[in-house]
C-alpha cells in the first residue's frame, strides 16, 4: 500500500514477484534474506459493478467479485508465487468499497447499530464465507484483515458477533497467516490464546521519524515480562518505511539513512514483522535500501527467539535525560 496505494493490476504483482527472487549486486535476493511473502492490498476488487449487492464488492450470496480489467487471472496469483518459493497474501478488507458516510451513524460510526439495513447479519455470514471460498480456491497464504465497515467484509461485524475469521479458517482447514490490521480486540493475556498470527499496534505509519517512534512506542505494552507478543502472535507497529518516499500533501518528508538504519533495527529488536514498504522496482530506492534491509546480522536478531521478542530497556527524551516512554513519544510529536 505504501508503494502503490490502489494502484495496482496482475502485471505488477508478477513483476514484483519475479524482482522477490532477482539477484542483486551482491548476488543476493530478497528471497535469500527471508523476504518470501507478498502482500497484494488494496485496488483489486469491483465495487458496484455486475452483481454487486448494494455497490459492495460481494454478490447477494457473498460471493467475492473482482475487477477483471485489473486482475484478469487473479486466483493464478497464488501459483506465481508457489512457482518461485514465495508465498502470497490478500488484503480482504479495502477503504475503495468502503460504507459511504450517508450510511452511517452519528459522526461517521461503523457500530453495528450504525449500518444500513441490507448489512444484516445474515449477509455479513454469507459475505465472511464467500471470503473463505476465495482464499482456499486461490491458495492464498495469508490473510490481512481490517476495518472498513460492512461492505468491507465485515470488520466491526466480526468482532461484535464473535463470528471471527479465525475460527472460520479452522473450520475450512485453510493454514493461513492471518494478520489483524488495526483491529480490536488485541491479545490481553498470555494465558489466552491468540487468534492472529500478527497484529497491529498502532495507526497507519508515515515515513518520518516521529511516525516511526510513536508507532513503535505502541508496541511497549505487549513487551512485559510475560509478553502477549509472542510465537504466532507478533505485535506488529506496520510496515517498514525504509526507502519509502513521503507524501509532500501530508509534510511526510523521507527518513535519512541513519533513521532508516534506526527505524530497521528497532523493529528487528521488538520481532516486528519486517515487510518492505517501497517499490522493489524502483532501482534507486532498492540502492539506497539494499544496505539496510539485506544485513544479515539485524535479520538474524529478528528472527532468534528466546522466550521474549525484545524489549524496551531505557528511554531519552531530546535533551539528553532520561525519560519513560510516554515522555519520549510526547517530546517526538
Amino acid at each position: 500500500w505504501n508503494a502503490y496505494q490502489d494502484r495496482v493490476n496482475q502485471t505488477l504483482m508478477e513483476e514484483l514477484m519475479e524482482a522477490m527472487v532477482a539477484k542483486q549486486a551482491d548476488g543476493r535476493s530478497l528471497l535469500d534474506l527471508g523476504y518470501g511473502d507478498i502482500g497484494l492490498d488494496d485496488g483489486w476488487q469491483s465495487c458496484g459493478g455486475p452483481g454487486s449487492y448494494n455497490g459492495s464488492h460481494h454478490t447477494a450470496s457473498g460471493d467475492v467479485l473482482v475487477n477483471l480489467t485489473r486482475f484478469p487471472s487473479i486466483q493464478g496469483l497464488p501459483a506465481k508465487a508457489h512457482s518461485l518459493n514465495l508465498t502470497a497474501s490478500f488484503y480482504m478488507n479495502n477503504c475503495i468499497c468502503s460504507v459511504p458516510a450517508a450510511h452511517r451513524g452519528h459522526n461517521g460510526s461503523n457500530e453495528i447499530g450504525a449500518w444500513p439495513a441490507w448489512a444484516n447479519h445474515t449477509w455479513l455470514k454469507a459475505v465472511m464465507h464467500g471470503n473463505i471460498k476465495f482464499l482456499k480456491e486461490g491458495g492464498w497464504d495469508g490473510l490481512k484483515v481490517d476495518n472498513g465497515g460492512p461492505i468491507s467484509d465485515a470488520g466491526y461485524f466480526a468482532q461484535a458477533s464473535g463470528y471471527r475469521w479465525a475460527d472460520l479458517l479452522l473450520a475450512a482447514k485453510l493454514p493461513i497467516v492471518l494478520e489483524s490490521c488495526n483491529m480490536s480486540p488485541v491479545p490481553t493475556s498470555a494465558n489466552l490464546s491468540c487468534p492472529y498470527s500478527f497484529f497491529r499496534t498502532s495507526r497507519d505509519i508515515r515515513p518520518n521519524w516521529p511516525s516511526v517512534i510513536n508507532n513503535l512506542a505502541t508496541v511497549v505494552p505487549f513487551l512485559g515480562p510475560t509478553p502477549l507478543s509472542r510465537r504466532s502472535c507478533w505485535a506488529y507497529p506496520d510496515m517498514l518505511q525504509v526507502a519509502s518516499a513521503g507524501d509532500p500533501a501530508r509534510h511526510d518528508g523521507t527518513l535519512s539513512a541513519e533513521e532508516g538504519r534506526s527505524h530497521f533495527g528497532a523493529w528487528a529488536i521488538v520481532s516486528s514483522p519486517l515487510t518492505l514498504g517501497f517499490s522493489i522496482l524502483d532501482k534507486a530506492k532498492m540502492r539506497l535500501a539494499w544496505p539496510v534491509i539485506s544485513n544479515e546480522e539485524i535479520i538474524r536478531v529478528n528472527q532468534a527467539y528466546h522466550g521474549h521478542p525484545g524489549r524496551l530497556v531505557r528511554a531519552w527524551s531530546v535533551n539528553g535525560t532520561l525519560g519513560d516512554r510516554r515522555r519520549l513519544r510526547r517530546r517526538a510529536s
